[in-house]
């Protein structure tokens, strides 16, 4: 609940309100190895940059294209180079272009958590105002992917590249 309220809020002011003052967040911050989240981090950031190429050969090929799956580690969603909207929870999500919106994607506040999202390319509006943003690494693993566009980054806290109890990367 208390981390909902700070991403919630549009304008926090550390002076009044100190994030990480619950003696839980400090007792859980103990466990958190920074050099594992960091690896696996960075071997997430590999494996998007060596599928580089073959994205960028389907957006090319497939404009309309809209598949979505439910697995048993969350949603899987890959969109074609249309004008998508894009809302709630994925463990990965590729657009492969169009000028996009997407609402709210990051992961849900949960231990443990990954999230990958891959933009190829497309002038976006990204919004958070429920969740943290996607890239928002909060009690697990986040990267946000944009390849190309102008885009429109606009939320509430824990943006794009946090890191809370976790690790977040803003790759744009």
């Amino acid at each position: 609940e208390h981390l909902l309220d700070v991403v919630r809020k549009k304008e926090p002011k550390p002076e009044e309100q100190r994030w990480l003052m619950p003696l839980e967040y400090h007792r859980a911050g103990a466990y958190v190895n920074l050099a594992e989240l960091a690896t696996a981090l960075v071997r997430l950031q590999a494996a998007v940059e060596h599928v580089l190429p073959d994205l960028r050969k389907a957006a090319a090929s497939s404009p309309s294209l809209r598949k979505e799956w439910v697995t048993p580690l969350g949603r899987v969603r890959v969109a074609g180079a249309g004008k998508d909207k894009h809302a709630g929870d994925f463990l990965l999500l590729i657009d492969l272009g169009g000028d996009d919106v997407y609402e709210d994607v990051g992961r849900q506040l949960e231990s443990g958590g990954v999230s990958v999202m891959i933009d190829v390319s497309g002038n976006d509006n990204i919004g958070w105002t429920k969740t943290p943003s996607a890239g928002a690494g909060v009690m697990g693993i986040a990267l946000w992917a944009d390849l190309a566009g102008n885009d429109r980054y606009a939320g509430g806290n824990l943006g794009q590249g946090a890191g809370l109890l976790g690790a977040g990367l803003l790759w744009d």
